[in-house]
């Protein structure tokens, strides 16, 4: 099982990496202090046998992962979503849990089940 070692010291992350026994995962190390000195911290918990994360991965993934919250909050505030028809706009609602509509649209499902059944009874 691969043991996730995240500290902001060095000396702190190669204690984590003696205890994983080569099961390790580093998070912490960065390039603020130089290129120099983050390749020569990589060759040491290369040794241990662990993984890097790098930093520039992460950066990606997070900026990736801003544009949908960015996404997520336009549509909330714009309300697009409330041009649907009520199986999406239900749908939109427990999914973003945005509960603003949630007692109208339940109300107008409700009729949309009773047409169903009651159409075709009454139509003869």
């Amino acid at each position: 099982v691969p043991i996730m070692v995240d500290s902001a010291t060095f000396d702190v992350i190669l204690a984590g990496l003696k205890c994983a026994q080569g099961n390790g995962i580093v998070n912490s190390i960065s390039l603020k202090e130089g290129g120099a000195d983050f390749i020569k911290k990589a060759k040491i918990i290369r040794r241990f046998g662990a993984a890097i994360v790098y930093p520039d991965v992460t950066e990606k993934i997070l900026s990736y992962a801003q544009k949908f919250e960015k996404g997520t909050k336009k549509d909330d505030t714009e309300e697009e979503w409330r041009k649907g028809d009520v199986q999406s706009r239900i749908y939109h609602t427990l999914v973003k849990g945005v509960v603003k509509y949630i007692i109208e649209d339940i109300k107008e499902a409700r009729q949309l089940t009773i047409g169903c059944i009651e159409g075709p009874l009454m139509a003869g």
